[in-house]
């Protein structure tokens, strides 16, 4: 049998990922959208980590990016300084809080 190698992926830098502005003015549209809509039961309890408006900033942030290419590597984008005061993450993302 041969030997699988598995390739290692370059680690995502901050100077490789692109749609800064974007994601602020869609931050802009979702507030204004979500100041119109109140909170459900299910959003008040305090224990969520990643509420909607960061889940999807994230989400977004990361259709914007090629350099972003699996979930893993949105949490991995997600260990940058930028990215967690862009989208709003008070720390970096686990996986499974994206599934």
């Amino acid at each position: 049998m041969a030997a699988r190698r598995t390739r290692r992926k370059k680690k995502i830098q901050e100077r490789d990922l692109l749609g800064w502005k974007w994601l602020a003015r869609f931050q802009r549209l979702l507030a204004a959208a979500r100041a119109r809509v109140p909170a459900g039961p299910g959003e008040e309890h305090g224990l969520r980590r990643l509420d909607a408006e960061q889940y999807l900033s994230l989400f977004l942030f990361g259709l914007f990016n090629p350099v972003v290419d699996s979930m893993r590597g949105l949490c991995g984008a997600s260990h940058l300084r930028r990215v967690r005061a862009q989208t709003g993450a008070e720390g970096p993302v686990a996986l499974s809080r994206l599934l």
